[in-house]
């Protein structure tokens, strides 16, 4: 199958024909103006430009030192319109279509596509699975409770450092912006990226307009425009796509579309940048999440994490998607976990025989939950339970996010990934790769989760070991010690918590106009 581009493009060449200036070749030849050498400029990304004004300021220029050409349109260098031919009359919006395919078959050879996916390694060892996503998480602005009154009515809607999603004494919640905002600076005639050729009707529905009578799209939409995106299929957050096939120059549109589509605002809570990664050295997938959150003293904070997820783990169909056999390692480890779940099930029948029996015996099971031991035990079995059902659904999540999986670990999420006009917006592919990270995030925070109840069902199993020695005079020493010393430790205890609590207020009062760490006193008790 192929994918047919269509983009933009126009010859300029200078005009040695002199019919049109009203002067001689000779005469022409010998007091044509030069252009000067100062007049393109550098963007913020190092890209040389040649903005369409230049054709106005070269013109001043002309008419500045009283030149016989100052309204000759025809004198001008092609550079002052790169995207246009020179002519007579105004040669702004002259476009010229090219259907590229990719494939590398192409009608015109100036314009060849990629045979296969660009391969973006990361320190020789990462593959760049797709390429580079940027969302970002928007709030509305609200006033600071810290103004005075007097300052209230100007600064109305000014303050852009409320809490988001919580809340704390003297702030505010802020609500979540899903609406578009920016523009698109390929319909802004003053902006480097300009393309006089372009028909907003052709790129944007009514709706989606930021000023239609001047033509002026919003520029960056949640859903990222996504032209095919069915029902189940989410994109969110704005998303900013830098695919793996962009060379240099694609490259460093996009970053100009950034700056001057003003990507960034004060509305901008959090810049997220995620590079998901495979390694075939280590034979694992990794994701690395960059966070950029504004700071109050200016500029942004920097918070990293990386996630690396081994998928090396396989069972019998028709729980796996992977064919090859299972190893000795494999047989074995599948062996204990059934030996695990057997031992479970099986206490967990003796835990249910004994409240059966309770029952018969007294009529209510009010004795068998005042037992501190049974309490252990049932604390113990349900936190082992609950790890081990955390571990299936990760490994589940894990699989179908496997199969899912594009084979040639690229996602062309760009609706045209050389389009000259709305070039960010995204199709459903988009919607695949997000939901690909987004499972790579859950898989994690699952896993994270159940080192935590492993955690829990360890501590409580040392306290059931102890509870199960309390009858040997020598190995029970602990427990009776507990039992002896119960008073005691209870009123120890009852201490260390009003001198933690005193610490937690000293902490609010001494640094929590400073640290957001201790803002609150919960907060400050905990840590």
């Amino acid at each position: 199958y192929s994918y047919s581009y269509s983009y933009s493009y126009s010859y300029a060449h200078a005009q040695s024909d002199d019919s049109n200036s009203g002067t001689t070749g000779d005469t022409a030849a010998g007091t044509r103006p030069q252009a000067p050498q100062l007049w393109p400029y550098q963007t913020p990304n190092g890209d040389i430009t040649y903005p369409f004004n230049a054709r106005e300021a070269m013109a001043q220029v002309l008419e500045a030192q009283q030149s016989e050409y100052a309204a000759d349109a025809s004198v001008l260098p092609s550079l002052s319109c790169p995207d246009c031919p020179v002519h007579n009359g105004s040669y702004m919006a002259i476009p010229f279509k090219v259907d590229a395919w990719a494939q590398g078959t192409s009608e015109i050879p100036l314009f060849p596509g990629l045979t296969e996916n660009r391969r973006r390694m990361l320190n020789d060892k990462f593959l760049l699975m797709g390429g580079v996503l940027m969302t970002q998480e928007r709030h509305s602005v609200g006033r600071c409770r810290s103004y005075p009154k007097f300052m209230a009515a100007e600064f109305k809607d000014s303050c852009a450092f409320l809490v988001p999603d919580a809340w704390e004494p003297g702030q505010e919640f802020r609500q979540r912006l899903k609406v578009p905002f920016g523009t698109d600076p390929t319909f802004i005639d003053t902006e480097s990226l300009f393309r006089a050729s372009n028909d907003w009707t052709k790129f944007y529905k009514p709706g989606e307009m930021k000023d239609e009578v001047g033509g002026v799209p919003y520029g960056w939409f949640y859903d990222g425009g996504c032209t095919d995106c069915k029902e189940g299929q989410q994109v969110h957050d704005f998303p900013v796509f830098f695919d793996a096939n962009m060379n240099v120059t694609r490259k460093d549109t996009f970053v100009t579309l950034l700056q001057e589509g003003a990507y960034l605002d004060a509305q901008s809570s959090k810049v997220t940048i995620r590079l998901p990664l495979m390694s075939y050295e280590f034979g694992s997938f990794t994701l690395v999440t960059i966070d950029f959150r504004p700071a109050p003293g200016g500029g942004w904070t920097l918070a990293y994490d990386i996630v690396t997820l081994n998928p090396d783990m396989r069972y019998p169909a028709p729980w796996t998607t992977d064919d090859e056999p299972l190893s000795e390692t494999d047989m074995y480890r599948v062996v204990l976990e059934l030996l695990h779940v057997a031992c479970l099930s099986y206490l967990a029948s003796v835990e249910v025989w004994q409240l059966w029996r309770h029952i018969r015996v007294y009529g209510h099971p009010i004795g068998y939950f005042a037992d501190v031991g049974q309490l252990i035990d049932l604390a113990c079995l349900f936190t082992q339970a609950w790890a081990l059902r955390l571990y299936w659904q990760a490994y589940e999540k894990s699989m179908r996010m496997f199969s899912r999986m594009n084979r040639n670990l690229h996602y062309d999420a760009l609706d045209n990934l050389m389009a000259f006009g709305r070039i960010t917006r995204a199709n459903s592919e988009m919607a695949s790769f997000q939901a690909l990270l987004t499972d790579f995030t859950d898989i994690n925070t699952l896993r994270q989760t159940q080192t935590e109840w492993i955690s829990i069902s360890l501590l409580l199993v040392g306290c059931q070991l102890l509870k199960n020695l309390h009858f040997h005079p020598k190995l029970g020493i602990v427990t009776r010690t507990i039992e002896g010393a119960a008073s005691d430790l209870a009123f120890f205890m009852a201490l260390l918590f009003c001198i933690n609590l005193l610490f937690a207020v000293l902490g609010v009062m001494t640094f929590g106009g400073e640290l957001s760490a201790r803002h609150g006193h919960l907060l400050t008790y905990r840590t």
